[in-house]
């Protein structure tokens, strides 16, 4: 049969990383410690928390959305002019995007600069 000897060669064919080492092992023949970069890397992801009263300011600017995006689906639905609403939406988002960014920023900066008094007074 023809097809015993097809497979037999394909075998490297199969793995598209060939002999792609895992990344622990490079870094280890790097002299880095693989968990190490990753505690890095998970502190500078884990995004701050927002403060009790930046949630409430994100919540209420989320209201606000939300309630104009039901006016743009009603407008829609009874097929009224629903350009304004369109609009309004759309610069709100932006106005949450531009809110839930800034207290990000600040909070990280808080953080950061909390996380250097605290090793200066080691």
């Amino acid at each position: 049969g023809k097809s015993s000897g097809a497979s037999g060669g394909g075998s490297s064919k199969s793995n598209p990383f060939g002999a792609a080492k895992p990344r622990e092992e490079v870094l280890a023949s790097k002299g880095i410690d693989a968990s190490l970069v990753d505690k890095r890397v998970e502190r500078k992801a884990s995004v701050p928390r927002l403060t009790a009263d930046q949630d409430r300011q994100v919540e209420d600017l989320r209201k606000e959305l939300t309630e104009i995006e039901e006016k743009l689906r009603e407008a829609n639905e009874m097929e009224l002019p629903e350009e304004d609403f369109r609009v309004a939406a759309e610069e709100k988002r932006e106005e949450l995007n531009e809110l839930v960014k800034g207290f990000h920023d600040l909070n990280l900066k808080e953080r950061n600069a909390r996380d250097a008094e605290r090793r200066e007074t080691r």
